[in-house]
Protein backbone atom coordinates (compact mmCIF):
# COMPACT_ATOMS: atom_id res chain seq x y z
CA UNK A 1 0.00 0.00 0.00
CA UNK A 2 0.82 3.88 -0.85
CA UNK A 3 0.40 6.69 1.23
CA UNK A 4 1.21 10.28 1.37
CA UNK A 5 4.34 11.22 -0.28
CA UNK A 6 4.90 7.59 -2.10
CA UNK A 7 6.35 5.94 1.17
CA UNK A 8 5.50 2.02 0.62
CA UNK A 9 4.00 1.40 4.65
CA UNK A 10 4.21 -2.68 3.45
CA UNK A 11 8.14 -2.48 3.11
CA UNK A 12 9.54 -5.38 4.63
CA UNK A 13 12.80 -4.78 6.94
CA UNK A 14 16.31 -4.80 5.23
CA UNK A 15 19.59 -5.19 7.22
CA UNK A 16 22.08 -2.52 7.42
CA UNK A 17 25.43 -1.82 8.72
CA UNK A 18 26.54 0.56 11.60
CA UNK A 19 26.11 4.66 10.71
CA UNK A 20 23.72 3.79 8.23
CA UNK A 21 21.77 6.91 7.16
CA UNK A 22 17.86 6.41 6.62
CA UNK A 23 15.60 7.51 4.19
CA UNK A 24 11.99 8.50 4.99
CA UNK A 25 9.62 5.08 4.73
CA UNK A 26 13.11 2.60 5.58
CA UNK A 27 12.13 -0.22 7.72
CA UNK A 28 15.73 -0.63 9.40
CA UNK A 29 17.17 -3.46 11.44
CA UNK A 30 20.75 -2.28 12.14
CA UNK A 31 23.52 -5.46 12.70
CA UNK A 32 24.18 -4.36 16.10
CA UNK A 33 25.33 -8.26 16.74
CA UNK A 34 29.10 -7.80 16.79
CA UNK A 35 29.17 -3.98 18.35
CA UNK A 36 27.07 -1.36 19.12
CA UNK A 37 25.21 0.79 16.02
CA UNK A 38 24.06 3.87 15.20
CA UNK A 39 21.09 4.97 12.59
CA UNK A 40 21.06 8.13 11.42
CA UNK A 41 17.31 9.54 10.64
CA UNK A 42 17.15 11.89 7.37
CA UNK A 43 18.22 15.16 7.65
CA UNK A 44 15.21 17.19 6.17
CA UNK A 45 12.45 15.36 6.84
CA UNK A 46 9.01 16.19 6.06
CA UNK A 47 6.08 16.40 8.41
CA UNK A 48 4.83 12.98 9.09
CA UNK A 49 7.98 11.21 7.27
CA UNK A 50 8.63 8.17 9.69
CA UNK A 51 11.61 5.58 10.14
CA UNK A 52 11.30 2.15 11.80
CA UNK A 53 14.46 1.02 13.34
CA UNK A 54 14.97 -2.69 15.61
CA UNK A 55 18.23 -4.02 16.54
CA UNK A 56 19.66 -7.15 15.04
CA UNK A 57 20.97 -8.52 18.46
CA UNK A 58 20.36 -7.69 21.73
CA UNK A 59 20.31 -3.96 22.70
CA UNK A 60 22.06 -4.94 26.21
CA UNK A 61 24.93 -6.84 25.14
CA UNK A 62 25.46 -4.06 22.15
CA UNK A 63 23.35 -1.04 22.34
CA UNK A 64 21.54 0.86 19.35
CA UNK A 65 21.67 3.94 19.23
CA UNK A 66 19.54 6.73 16.42
CA UNK A 67 21.14 9.72 15.77
CA UNK A 68 18.79 12.40 15.02
CA UNK A 69 21.11 14.61 13.34
CA UNK A 70 20.26 17.97 13.57
CA UNK A 71 16.78 17.62 14.59
CA UNK A 72 15.66 16.45 18.25
CA UNK A 73 14.42 13.29 19.60
CA UNK A 74 11.33 13.72 21.47
CA UNK A 75 13.09 16.16 23.72
CA UNK A 76 14.09 19.74 23.19
CA UNK A 77 18.13 19.52 22.75
CA UNK A 78 18.35 15.93 22.89
CA UNK A 79 19.95 15.01 19.51
CA UNK A 80 20.27 11.51 19.99
CA UNK A 81 18.59 8.22 22.04
CA UNK A 82 19.56 4.64 22.78
CA UNK A 83 17.15 1.85 22.49
CA UNK A 84 16.37 -0.27 25.44
CA UNK A 85 13.61 -2.50 24.81
CA UNK A 86 14.95 -6.22 23.54
CA UNK A 87 13.13 -7.75 20.63
CA UNK A 88 11.16 -4.23 19.69
CA UNK A 89 10.90 -2.20 16.98
CA UNK A 90 10.01 1.45 16.85
CA UNK A 91 8.86 4.36 14.59
CA UNK A 92 10.53 7.80 14.75
CA UNK A 93 8.16 9.78 12.83
CA UNK A 94 8.96 13.76 12.03
CA UNK A 95 6.21 16.31 13.88
CA UNK A 96 6.74 19.68 12.22
CA UNK A 97 4.27 21.14 14.88
CA UNK A 98 6.83 20.40 17.50
CA UNK A 99 9.88 20.31 15.33
CA UNK A 100 10.88 16.97 17.13
CA UNK A 101 11.57 13.90 15.85
CA UNK A 102 8.59 11.28 18.36
CA UNK A 103 8.71 7.28 18.81
CA UNK A 104 6.55 4.48 19.48
CA UNK A 105 6.55 1.06 19.69
CA UNK A 106 5.42 -0.55 16.73
CA UNK A 107 5.96 -4.23 16.96
CA UNK A 108 7.81 -6.65 19.99
CA UNK A 109 8.87 -10.30 18.92
CA UNK A 110 9.11 -13.03 21.35
CA UNK A 111 7.52 -13.42 24.50
CA UNK A 112 5.47 -10.59 26.30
Amino acid sequence: MIIGGGINYEKAFIIKPDNYTALAGDRVVIDNTSSAATLILPLAPLDGQWVDVSGAGLYATFPVYVEGTSRDIMVLGDKNCELDGENTAYRFWWDLATSLWKIRIIEQIGEV
